[in-house]
């Protein structure tokens, strides 16, 4: 049995089962099909980059970056199906190039963000809930995470609050089933109002009018107790008007979704 010195980095090879992932990483979504074409690969060729781990006693180690990679040798090693049906017998004798390195949680999370950040299929809240661990555990500001990660202020604040929505709401935003800007733009609306699924669906209707993207404005009211309409706050919403009132026979001014919830365009109220 290899003991993996846990004071210097060192290059080892470990069996798929010596390895482990961890609770850090917040990449959580590993698509099958995508697993097993690495495992394609992976009994064709091998593992041609190492990944990089920290010692966890005796042999074991917990995966920095590579985890998709380890989950394609996991396969190879137990055996598995290929996309067209044809079955692969273990091969338990298997063996991949592993970096192990001891650091803190602080450190390896850093890298793993760095490393997640580089693939296209990173969920928007699972780079959200990233940034925003960061500055949670780690007392960082926005400022010290951009630094650390080169990415801008701005997004990282913006896929941060993600965090705030609905799980439910979330979800869709994964899918692409509901775009980034307009879920963000939700949180504008005071919750209290309009719960999380109702406030989205009202912009969720309104970007589906806006196909050719002509300016408009989001406003937000409520009324006082003498039916009053009051100013909450408003931002920008991108809608074509005119298959908004198409769709809905409405003015071309706009129309009010909901109880709180207002579209208008050049300053005009609905």
């Amino acid at each position: 049995m290899t003991t993996l010195a846990p004071d210097r980095l060192t290059i080892t090879q470990l069996s798929p089962t010596a390895l482990s992932a961890s609770a850090l990483n917040p990449r959580k979504r590993f698509l099958q099909s995508s697993l097993v074409d690495m495992a394609d690969s992976i009994r064709s060729k091998g593992v041609q980059v190492p990944l990089k781990a920290r010692p966890r006693g005796g042999d074991a180690a917990e995966i920095i970056w590579g985890e998709r990679r380890w989950r394609g040798a996991m396969l190879v090693y137990q055996g598995y199906d290929d996309a067209a049906g044809n079955h692969y017998a273990p091969q338990p004798d298997l063996l991949i190039p592993v970096m192990v390195e001891e650091m803190s949680d602080e450190e390896m999370f850093e890298l793993m963000m760095l490393e997640n950040l580089q693939r296209q299929d990173l969920a928007p809240s699972e780079e959200g809930a990233g940034y925003a661990r960061m500055m949670e555990d780690w007392g960082l500001s926005t400022r010290d995470v951009s630094a650390r990660l080169g990415v801008p202020q701005s997004r990282i604040t913006r896929f941060a609050r993600l965090l705030h929505l609905p799980v439910s709401v979330r979800d869709r935003v994964d899918a692409g089933d509901l775009p980034l800007y307009v879920a963000l733009e939700a949180l504008r609306v005071p919750a209290e109002w309009l719960g999380g699924d109702a406030r989205l669906e009202a912009l969720r209707v309104a970007e589906e009018a806006g196909s050719a993207g002509r300016g408009g404005r989001m406003r937000w009211w409520r009324a006082d107790s003498c039916g009053r309409r009051v100013r909450r706050g408003s931002g920008s919403l991108r809608i074509d008007w005119r298959a908004w009132r198409r769709a809905t026979g409405r003015g071309w001014s706009g129309c009010r979704i909901g109880s709180a919830v207002s579209f208008s365009r050049g300053g005009r109220r609905c």
